[in-house]
């Protein structure tokens, strides 16, 4: 395939990165700006994310909030690398299409009766500018970005989960529930279902607690708890879960394609 194909080819998974980036960080913002308040009840330390929560005596926890705002945070470098780059292949494909001819020979007559074999050019110019070259350190942008997605897939699935495991619990100490009841909600009901009753099950308002070591300097820091109107959480969760898998698959996409690009480029500096 030419170089041409490849890099169409970057352009539509550059868009498609940069779209479900979108997704996964709001998809995973929205949960977290919700339940920051309300699962924030640990004394010393902020424990106001929804993944990795506890069951403990008397309320439900959250997770350390470092696990969200990696979560959050970890597809920005995505988001702007690919539009960046979407629009950057996306223009040299737009302006390589104006020029780009079949591939083929053609013969043309000449006066003496001959006939001359004319091998058309098959790239534009533009596309073996030295701005082109640098494949190879694009490519290892792209191992670097997703990595870190993939760090973030896995710790929004596996703190899903243990999010999950953990509100069975406080779901059987909350609910009048013994004996096949208990097996039914430890062993049948899905996480989306347990994250469900957690929506609902959940107080919408904390009463205010002082907290150790943090400067109560302004007023309107000392108030109650709130969460807001109910929001299906463990679709949310489920969507970021989704989207963030899908990125690290594109990127690996994205990291063969430019090398590829980058053998493509050297075989014709070396002529090979």
């Amino acid at each position: 395939m030419s170089r041409y194909t490849y890099e169409s080819r970057l352009a539509v998974l550059y868009l498609a990165s940069t779209l479900l980036s979108i997704v996964t960080t709001v998809c995973t913002l929205v949960p977290y700006e919700h339940w920051r308040e309300i699962l924030d009840v640990c004394v010393d330390v902020r424990c106001n994310c929804m993944l990795y929560g506890s069951d403990t005596f008397n309320f439900f926890t959250g997770g350390s909030r470092i696990f969200c705002l990696f979560v959050v945070f970890a597809s920005a470098p995505a988001l702007v690398v690919g539009m960046v780059m979407a629009g950057y292949h996306g223009y040299r494909v737009c302006i390589s299409a104006r020029h780009h001819t079949p591939n083929g020979r053609k013969s043309k007559s000449l006066r003496n009766g001959e006939v001359a074999v004319v091998k058309p050019q098959n790239e534009n110019p533009e596309m073996t500018t030295p701005i082109c070259q640098c494949w190879t350190m694009v490519a290892l942008l792209g191992i670097t970005i997703g990595l870190l997605i993939l760090a973030a897939a896995i710790i929004l699935t596996d703190g899903y989960v243990k999010t999950c495991n953990e509100y069975r619990k406080t779901l059987v100490k909350t609910l009048p529930t013994t004996g096949l009841a208990t097996k039914v909600i430890y062993n049948r009901l899905s996480c989306s279902s347990i994250l469900d009753f957690m929506d609902y099950l959940e107080p919408t308002t904390r009463p205010f607690r002082r907290r150790e070591n943090f400067d109560y300097s302004r007023p309107y820091e000392e108030r109650d708890f709130t969460r807001g109107d109910f929001i299906n959480t463990a679709a949310s969760l489920l969507l970021a879960i989704f989207t963030s898998w899908i990125n690290c698959a594109l990127w690996g996409l994205i990291v063969i394609h430019n090398f590829v690009l980058a053998k493509l480029a050297r075989s014709r500096n070396t002529g090979i």
